[in-house]
């Protein structure tokens, strides 16, 4: 079932709130009232900036992101001629 966009008031309900859905909309996705639906909350552009921006606030010094790889690249690639002979085990044959 496709997604269907629309604007929705936010109204109180005793100390909780809801939201009017539309007539239009609950003919439209075969909706009853007392039925459970699940709705996305939708994140504008603008709101993911301001919170990436609230994010990045925190911690005005810290410099761009740079992944440490060097774990990784140790175990795909061990060094063949370890400088430390003694912790090497010798595989006899």
């Amino acid at each position: 079932m496709p997604a269907k966009r629309f604007m929705a008031k936010i109204i109180r309900i005793g100390t909780s709130a809801g939201i009017i859905i539309p007539k239009e909309i609950l003919k439209e996705k075969s909706l009853r009232l007392g039925e459970k639906a699940v709705f996305s909350i939708v994140i504008t552009e603008n709101d993911r900036h301001a919170l990436i921006q609230k994010m990045w606030g925190s911690m005005p010094d810290l410099g761009p992101f740079v992944r440490d790889k060097s774990d990784r690249m140790e175990r795909l690639f061990p060094d063949p001629h370890p400088k430390d002979k003694k912790r090497v085990k010798q595989v006899s044959q």
